[in-house]
């Protein structure tokens, strides 16, 4: 028994020191007036994945580096991508000269993985879990 508590100490010792929380700014005014911006966030340390919209890949989402497009006014339909995940996708109408906002959820199965794209309010910064040599 204590060999395994002290097995199980060493490892979050180790892997406490892969990643450092840092404040990520995010857009707070539109890209441009005739078309709406989507802005994708996680702030889960191995938050990562390809975001597709209207079946197009248009960014890859990292906890470091948000994905921040244009798209035209209309209903869009979006989801987020990675190996051995279940991607649920959502389905928005959006107008022109607003901003949304998506943050990335993913959960965690025995055999998969879910993601989830949970729309928010409005958000200047998120605090994301950056690896040690992405954040310089």
């Amino acid at each position: 028994m204590i060999k395994k508590v002290i097995i199980l100490l060493v490892i979050t010792i180790i892997l406490s020191g892969c990643a450092t929380a840092m404040e990520k700014q995010l857009r707070t005014t539109p890209i441009s007036p005739e078309t709406a911006t989507l802005v994708f966030y996680t702030e889960e340390t191995l938050g990562f994945g390809d975001v597709l919209v209207d079946r197009k890949k248009v960014g890859e989402l990292h906890s470091h580096s948000p994905v921040q497009i244009e798209v035209e006014p209309g209903e869009h339909i979006m989801w987020v991508k990675r190996p051995l995940t279940i991607a649920r996708d959502i389905s928005i109408d959006v107008s022109p000269n607003k901003i949304y906002y998506f943050k990335t959820i993913f959960v965690s199965g025995i055999w998969t993985g879910s993601i989830f794209l949970m729309q928010t309010p409005q958000v200047s910064s998120y605090t994301a879990m950056v690896p040690f040599n992405k954040s310089q």
